[in-house]
């Protein structure tokens, strides 16, 4: 249908609570340390980049190795990205002892191991003819691999952007924002619309305002006016 965001939101929607607690777990149990090394910036480039690519082969090959139409398949989860913030994790502190279950202590490697060898197993069963079940095969294997690509290589698709195009994006002038108070709003309205004499004569009858009926009876604006005058004619006296 060539819903091509549905690359990028597949990943963020789960079949249930225990895909997405899962799929979750691990990814905090083993993406803090990957960001950590190669900054906040590079991983989610990485992490979204590995998202699209795992969902793109699993779609290649649904469609062209065992022929199903898209009324047939769906694909949901973060499986893909997952497993390849696992596999730059496990090369980067292969022998890191964690607890399977937590209750069995495993090197990490032995674990990805584990995870990734029965994923093969069982696409290699689909390639035969049997059933695969509600898994995507496909998409943890290419996401594992798309893990060694980045740590061999620290490929993502933002390298496809044409450098020159993405320091143009980066340094592009963009207007600049400041915080506008309403004191500063009045302030240039008043250096436009009073004169000397005005001015003057606004004060005497703010000032005649404060005898009669005290400093209380001033509302906000007049007593920022008053502020404003007073400023007007230091810088008046020092010029």
């Amino acid at each position: 249908s060539w819903h091509l965001w549905e690359l990028v939101t597949y990943a963020f929607a789960h079949a249930g609570f225990w895909h997405i607690f899962f799929n979750m777990l691990a990814l905090w149990f083993f993406g803090p340390e990957v960001e950590h090394l190669y900054g906040r910036t590079a991983f989610w480039r990485f992490y979204l980049s590995t998202a699209v690519l795992a969902g793109l082969a699993w779609l290649v090959s649904e469609v062209f190795i065992f022929g199903h139409t898209q009324e047939e398949v769906r694909l949901v989860g973060a499986s893909g990205a997952v497993a390849g913030v696992l596999l730059v994790f496990v090369l980067h502190f292969p022998r890191r002892v964690v607890l399977l279950w937590g209750v069995l202590p495993l090197p990490v490697w032995v674990l990805a191991l584990l995870w990734l060898g029965s994923d093969l197993v069982h696409y290699s069963r689909q390639l035969s003819g049997q059933s695969g079940g509600n898994v995507a095969y496909a998409a943890h294997l290419a996401g594992a691999a798309l893990g060694w690509v980045f740590w061999r290589w620290r490929w993502t698709l933002w390298d496809l952007v044409p450098r020159g195009a993405w320091a143009r994006w980066r340094t592009a002038p963009r207007p600049r924002l400041r915080l506008l108070r309403p004191e500063e709003e009045m302030t240039a309205h008043w250096d436009q619309t009073w004169d000397e004499e005005s001015l003057e004569a606004e004060v005497d009858r703010l000032l005649d305002k404060i005898r009669l009926h005290g400093t209380d009876s001033l509302t906000q604006e007049e007593r920022l006016f008053l502020e404003y005058a007073s400023r007007r004619l230091r810088e008046k006296l020092r010029s």
